[in-house]
């Protein structure tokens, strides 16, 4: 199982995700429709950002729709901890 790693830059807030070389997760095309309240990793026109979908839009983790900000998702791969358990998005009880 490949493993991500995550590092934070204590000047910045960007949080840098080292992606597996080779997916947990086949690849999907975009006109696969992804499972709803999981973390994917999606290819976009100008890279890979982490996301998810809630049915009929892609969003980034700062809940901002992907394809206004980075282009229109190619492929979408589920997102896998190193426990081989699913990353589930986190839902906010505000």
């Amino acid at each position: 199982m490949a493993k991500t790693k995550k590092v934070v830059e204590p000047e910045s807030k960007i949080l840098r995700i080292e992606l597996p070389t080779v997916p947990n997760f086949p690849y999907q095309t975009r006109d696969v429709t992804p499972p709803k309240g999981v973390v994917l990793i999606l290819a976009t026109e100008c890279g890979y950002v982490l996301g998810d979908w809630d049915g009929y839009h892609f969003f980034d983790p700062e809940y901002r729709k992907i394809e206004p900000v980075y282009g229109k998702v190619l492929h979408w791969c589920i997102l896998f901890a190193e426990d081989g358990a699913v990353v589930m998005v986190e839902e906010d009880d505000d």
